[in-house]
C-alpha cells in the first residue's frame, strides 16, 4: 500500500467444510485529508467456478478429448524441452511413434463408437506401460507417440516395446465379442537422428512406415528391422 493504490489478488482458500475454494480480494486504502492511509477496505468474492472454467479451458486446449492424453500441439511442447534438457545433459531420447493396424477395419465394420472404444482402451495400455518420466501423447486420429527421456541404451526402447506387445494379448470387447488389437513402432532417437521435434518425428514417420510395408505388428528402429 505505499503507492496508496488498490491492489488485487488471488488466493486459495480452505473451507471449513474442508474443500478448497479459490479467493480474489481487492484491497483498497482509504486516504485522509493529509494524504495519508487512514484504514484498508478488503473485499473478497469466491470465484472457484471461475478458476475451474479456466482450468478446464486450459485442459481441453492441451489435452486430448477423446484419451486423456497431451494432443499433438502440447505433445511438441513437451518434446522440444525434453530435447534441451537431453542437450544439456549429454543424454539420449528416444521418440516411438505408433499407430493400431487394421484400425479402419474397425471403424467401418464395427462403427466409430467401437472405434473410440480401441483408442481410450489403447491409451490406457500406453499409459500403464511407460516409464516414470517418459511423455505420451495421442498425434492424432490412431497415432500415439512415446517420448523416452533419460535413455541409457537401446535396450530400454526394447523392453518397452515388449511391455506394449505384452499388454495387447489382453483382447478388446467391441459389441459383446473380443478383438485382438496390435500395433507397429517407429523409432528415432536423438542425437542420432535429429536435433528437433520435426526431425524426429520424421525419422519416426519413415521407420514406422518400413515397420507396415513389412508387416503387421512389426517395429523399426531407425536401419534396424525386428520382427516381432
Amino acid at each position: 500500500m505505499d503507492k496508496k493504490e488498490s491492489v488485487v489478488v488471488e488466493l486459495r482458500k480452505q473451507h471449513r467444510q474442508g474443500h478448497w475454494i479459490w479467493l480474489e480480494a481487492s484491497c483498497s486504502p482509504v486516504i485522509n485529508v493529509d494524504g495519508e492511509v487512514q484504514s484498508i477496505v478488503l473485499v473478497t468474492r469466491d470465484f472457484s467456478e471461475r478458476k475451474e472454467y479456466e482450468k478446464k479451458l486450459e485442459f481441453m486446449a492441451y489435452h486430448d478429448f477423446l484419451t486423456g492424453l497431451y494432443n499433438r500441439r502440447k505433445l511438441i511442447q513437451k518434446f522440444k524441452i525434453s530435447i534441451e534438457q537431453a542437450t544439456e545433459k549429454n543424454q539420449k531420447l528416444a521418440f516411438l511413434m505408433m499407430d493400431l493396424n487394421k484400425f479402419k477395419w474397425i471403424n467401418d465394420n464395427l462403427g466409430h463408437d467401437a472405434g473410440d472404444i480401441v483408442l481410450q482402451e489403447f491409451s490406457k495400455r500406453l499409459m500403464s506401460c511407460k516409464r516414470e518420466g517418459d511423455i505420451l501423447g495421442r498425434l492424432g486420429g490412431d497415432e500415439f507417440a512415446l517420448i523416452m527421456n533419460g535413455l541409457r541404451d537401446e535396450s530400454e526402447v526394447f523392453e518397452i516395446i515388449d511391455r506394449i506387445s505384452t499388454s495387447l494379448k489382453e483382447p478388446c470387447v467391441l459389441k459383446n465379442n473380443q478383438y485382438h488389437v496390435s500395433t507397429s513402432i517407429g523409432v528415432s532417437f536423438f542425437p542420432e537422428h535429429g536435433h528437433s521435434p520435426s526431425q524426429l518425428l520424421k525419422c519416426s514417420d519413415i521407420a514406422l512406415y518400413k515397420a507396415k510395408s513389412v508387416a503387421t505388428n512389426n517395429y523399426y528402429f531407425s536401419d534396424l528391422l525386428i520382427n516381432h
